[in-house]
């Protein structure tokens, strides 16, 4: 089973973000912020993360800086590229309603369970 750790400081995102994955057969990780989700992938390293990039004690952006330096990362990191983080990015950080971010997470989300790219 694929696994996933959905990185995020609302709860409500993350409880949306496990019923999609759940029902998209990935086994759920949850953290509230990035040093929680450091301490997730030194016990095991997820097939995907799912992480916001605004939180408290330790962002998105410090998280993934982290992650970079463990060796044990290195796998997940070849699956990514640059365009991909920015596109998703964009596309949850323009989102105006919780609703709107809810639905844009479920469609990412099936892009990335199929294999899909983002453009």
């Amino acid at each position: 089973m694929k696994t996933c750790l959905v990185v995020d400081d609302s709860s409500v995102i993350r409880k949306v973000a496990r019923r999609i994955l759940e029902g998209l057969e990935f086994k759920i990780a949850e953290a509230e912020n990035g040093e929680e989700a450091i301490e997730a992938c030194r016990v095991e390293i997820p097939d995907a993360i799912l992480l916001d990039w605004n939180m408290p004690k330790m962002d998105g952006y410090d998280f993934l800086r982290a992650l970079r330096r463990d060796k044990k990362a290195l796998s997940f990191f070849k699956a990514l590229n640059r365009a991909n983080l920015y596109s998703i990015s964009y596309r949850l950080q323009t989102a105006k309603t919780p609703e709107t971010r809810a639905r844009r997470t479920q469609k990412i989300l099936a892009m990335l369970a199929r294999g899909e790219k983002f453009h």
